[in-house]
């Protein structure tokens, strides 16, 4: 039976030399953590600005009250916000100019055309549109990232983010406003998965189960300060112009953020990434003198037992390869669809938050605020009961609480807005942890294309909730029993996957297929993948 050195010396985990070399935490993975937590910001004000690009915006037919005053309006017999009346032939007629109340808003892409009465689901085809860009993007540079490293398509997406970011504000027909706004969406998916990929690697031991539960926290303060900035700039393209101009910063992390030494390795660059690790060590305080030496050490026992990476010609990575051998295959579809159900649950709560009435700024600003809890609860409960259980329970919880909406008066005070805060704040945490258990459950060699998919699960369940929520028209009832019974089957699904606290992370498809294969204790030791607790790994730090 094979100690946890030897099986850490023979092992092919590329992860296992990233921690021994530059260690687990240290100044190095500080700063590439901040540096790529900061990426959520833009994440969130392009994902969610439509909040404030297209409101609700109070109008009326101006052709049946010109020169009427707004309060008067309803003084006018047959005229609804979509018809004029025609004194003459006492009908009452299409109407073909519109006026806006303007008192909360200025101009929004729906007073500037006019997307109201025959044209208001274009609003509806724009967010689909955005959603639709994110999962392109998912897609796209997660492959991309995985075939030519993190680092040149995270940049990539930065660049056309920051740019189309600022042109967006100055479209000039809603058209071109929805394609530039599916590019942004594009890049935006990309910086989304290949920043948490990359967030992911770099750090190790206990770090590496905080860091990227934590990563998501500026999302939620994303939120908080794209509400404070709408609330000043009360016209679209002002909103836009600046939103885009404050993404334009990031384009300096062509200069800070390097490859992920993990990949490099993975993939069998062992000098580039020897030369990243030699940093690290040095920014960590660490010898440097050992990063060669233990690289060409782990490669050797690669070399030795014909597991060198990358040696079937170098073929690019695909999301068949998850779909190739039957237990990869039934834990990647529960991934799936679990993902779907929590993306489609958590837009759809938002979108129920948003029809509770109130000030938009308000309400924008404290669902920011209410979400920034969930990731540091999740990463405190990680850390004890494990991600699967975590993922489980606020699926569960999130779940009670929306079926218990049902059963709650609406005239009674706070009963509804705190039930369904509950199961807000129970799908941040879901969200949180499903990320971190989906990247640790996947192989190294798909796994930007896997987290890709699995995000474009949640972006096809995100485009279905506003549908969902519609539902509203046959009942409360409705929709609640639907955002209420999902999580429960996500929470069926993931029940018979392994856990992964304190567990290596599985670099090829043959790992990936024995780790997701619940055995015995004996059996795992004597299996050709070994699973080697982190608190096990040995580090070599000097000082």
């Amino acid at each position: 039976m094979a100690s946890p050195n030897e099986a850490l010396a023979s092992s092919d985990n590329a992860n296992d030399v990233v921690i021994q070399a530059a260690g687990p935490w240290g100044r190095w993975q500080a700063r590439q953590a901040v540096l790529l937590a900061l990426l959520k910001l833009p994440i969130a004000w392009f994902q969610l600005s439509t909040l404030f690009l297209a409101p609700k915006h109070p109008h009326w037919c101006g052709e049946a009250t010109s020169g009427l005053e707004a309060p008067v309006i309803e003084a006018v017999p047959n005229v609804d916000e979509c018809h004029s009346f025609n004194w003459d032939a006492s009908v009452a007629e299409p109407c073909n100019h519109w006026e806006y109340n303007r008192t909360v808003f200025q101009e929004t892409i729906v007073s500037e055309w006019d997307l109201v009465c025959g044209k208001s689901d274009l609003t509806s085809v724009a967010q689909m549109v955005l959603m639709f860009g994110v999962l392109v993007g998912n897609i796209i540079f997660g492959a991309a990232a995985d075939r030519w490293g993190r680092r040149t398509p995270l940049l990539v997406a930065i660049v056309v983010q920051a740019v189309m970011g600022v042109i967006t504000a100055f479209a000039p027909f809603l058209s071109v406003f929805m394609i530039l706004r599916f590019l942004v969406a594009v890049a935006t998916g990309g910086t989304m998965v290949v920043s948490f990929v990359i967030c992911m690697e770099v750090v190790g031991g206990p770090w590496r189960t905080v860091v990227p539960i934590l990563y998501q926290i500026p999302f939620s303060l994303g939120v908080f300060f794209m509400a404070g900035v709408a609330y000043y700039l009360r016209s679209w393209r002002d909103l836009q112009l600046a939103l885009g101009l404050c993404s334009v910063p990031f384009v300096l992390y062509y200069w800070l953020i390097p490859e992920s030494p993990r990949w490099l390795l993975a993939v069998g660059r062992d000098q580039e990434a020897i030369a990243i690790l030699e940093e690290a060590a040095r920014m960590n305080g660490m010898a440097e003198v050992n990063v060669k030496a233990l690289l060409l050490q782990s490669r050797a026992a690669r070399a030795a037992a014909g597991r060198l990476p990358r040696d079937q010609g170098a073929a690019a990575p695909v999301i068949s390869g998850l779909l190739r051998t039957p237990r990869l295959r039934r834990m990647t579809l529960c991934l799936f669809v679990t993902w779907f159900v929590t993306g489609l649950v958590f837009f759809g709560f938002s979108e129920f938050q948003g029809q509770m009435g109130g000030d938009i700024f308000v309400n924008v600003a404290i669902s920011g605020l209410i979400s920034v809890p969930g990731p540091v609860l999740c990463a405190a409960l990680v850390r004890v009961l494990g991600r699967r259980a975590v993922v489980l329970g606020s699926l569960i919880t999130s779940s009670a609480a929306t079926l218990l909406i049902l059963v709650v008066p609406p005239g009674v005070l706070w009963g509804r807005p705190l039930l369904a805060g509950i199961s807000f704040l129970g799908l941040s945490v879901t969200f949180a942890a499903l990320y971190l258990y989906s990247g640790e459950l996947l192989p190294t060699v798909v796994r930007n294309v896997g987290m890709g998919a699995s995000s474009m699960c949640a972006r096809v369940g995100s485009m279905l909730a506003p549908f969902v929520v519609s539902q509203r028209v046959h009942g409360d009832s409705v929709p609640l029993l639907v955002l209420g019974l999902l999580p429960l089957v996500g929470a069926a699904l993931l029940f018979p996957l392994p856990e992964t606290m304190d567990c290596v992370l599985p670099e090829s498809l043959q790992d990936g297929e024995n780790f997701c294969r619940r055995r015995a204790k004996e059996d795992l030791q004597n299996s050709n993948y070994i699973q080697v607790p982190l608190k096990d790994v040995t580090l070599t730090e000097e000082g």
